[in-house]
């Protein structure tokens, strides 16, 4: 039975015949960002292209374009101010066909809702795109099994999962052990950027979400406010960084809803 202690538990750049001829200016402004490799077998980094978008009132223009390095990443700089987004596609000749963007809006539109305006000098990092063929990130649904008080339950290399649950029971012995059924999940980061995990229930259990390092034994964040329903966890984050999250009761038993989202 695992239990909470202080030990525990990611330049080639071709002619592009621009639509807006005058082209981006010599600023500062640096956006920048990756594409999700994971995603995209049998697709070398020269069949990917990345496109600035600027977006002239409502309509989107590509102005400028690059490929990946062999990371994912790719930045673009020396632009002017205004409302930029960015999408990307691979290849007509490419093994697999993709396209996608930064559904920053989560509408799985490409608009001028995800875009990011640029009214002074800024550096924009982890500006990720996922390469799906919908252009947008979708959920994974998955239901945690059990047990996996001591048996990880493994989600693999995840930038979004929602998860549903069940704490079949609850306890807490002072100063800090939980007694009763530990929910465990193993994931590892599919690029940089920033991790938000939550945690919903409903009912007067008192619920508490915890993030651990790869080995289970450093708590790296916690989220432990008692009376609430909800319980919050937010962090930067690096590249297949690996980390585990424990769901536990201080009392009773119920059902849950856990999301993770890594953008």
């Amino acid at each position: 039975m695992l239990k909470y202690t202080p030990y525990l538990v990611f330049l080639l750049i071709f002619p592009l015949a621009c639509m807006n001829s005058s082209g981006p200016s010599a600023t500062e402004n640096t956006l920048a960002g990756a594409v999700n490799y994971e995603e995209l077998y049998n697709v070398t980094t020269g069949e990917i292209w990345v496109y600035l978008v600027e977006f002239e009132g409502s309509s989107p223009v590509r102005i400028d374009s690059i490929n990946p390095d062999f990371t994912g990443g790719y930045e673009f700089s020396g632009f002017d101010f205004g409302s930029y987004g960015v999408e990307a596609e691979t290849s007509p000749s490419a093994a697999r066909q993709y396209y996608g963007f930064r559904d920053s809006d989560r509408n799985a539109t490409f608009d001028i809702g995800d875009a990011i305006t640029f009214n002074q000098y800024a550096y924009i990092s982890a500006f990720n795109i996922p390469m799906y063929e919908v252009g947008m990130i979708p959920d994974t649904n998955e239901s945690e099994f059990e047990p996996n008080d001591e048996f990880v339950q493994d989600l693999g290399i995840i930038h979004t999962v929602h998860i549903s649950g069940y704490i079949s029971e609850g306890g807490f012995t002072p100063p800090d052990s939980f007694t009763g059924d530990l929910d465990l999940f193993k994931f590892k980061s599919v690029w940089t950027g920033y991790l938000t995990i939550r945690l919903d229930w409903t009912g007067s259990a008192n619920l508490d979400l915890f993030l651990y390092d790869r080995s289970g034994f450093d708590v790296l964040d916690m989220s432990a406010n008692d009376g609430y329903d909800t319980e919050v966890i937010d962090r930067s984050i690096y590249r297949h960084d690996e980390f585990i999250v424990l769901v536990a009761s201080a009392d009773l038993s119920a059902y849950y809803e856990l999301s993770i989202r890594i953008e």
